[in-house]
């Protein structure tokens, strides 16, 4: 049965396979990086987004709009981040075949979110679900933390 972790937030995915030990590798178990599986998305923020200043949105117009407009593009950016990274996650683990076994890592502020937008099928083998950034962390510090 494959084991596989799978790290991410807004803006990237990283997948890995757990290799169990053998004699030739110590006996110590590794994480093998997916390089098919890591992307980028490209993640704006709203003032890289929208060009209007504060109070313009509605032109010169009374009861033009104001800095509360942005607050629904915010969301709805966020919203559309989480589906790019719940579909792709989605994929890592079709690719890795049934009765995978895999944990989930991402920040604690969108892992609930994250975990609702993935397919029935792909939530099926879930197991651990780390609230916490690690896309960044380099594959020795997972393994400590993983293995």
């Amino acid at each position: 049965m494959k084991k596989l972790i799978v790290i991410a937030d807004l803006g990237r995915v990283r997948a890995f396979e757990v290799k169990e030990g053998t004699l030739e590798n110590g006996g110590h178990d590794h994480l093998i990086e997916l390089p098919e599986v890591a992307e980028e998305f490209e993640v704006k923020s709203v003032s890289e987004t929208v060009t209007d200043q504060a109070g313009q949105f509605g032109g010169n117009a009374p009861g033009g709009a104001s800095h509360a407009e942005e607050h629904g593009l915010e969301i709805e950016m966020e919203r559309k981040n989480l589906n790019r990274v719940a579909e792709q996650i989605d994929q890592i683990i079709a690719r890795a075949g049934k009765e995978t076994i895999w944990k989930l890592a991402a920040p604690q502020a969108i892992l609930p979110r994250l975990v609702d937008g993935l397919q029935p099928a792909t939530r099926q083998y879930l197991g651990e679900q780390i609230g916490a950034d690690l896309t960044r962390e380099p594959r020795p510090k997972l393994e400590k933390r993983f293995l």
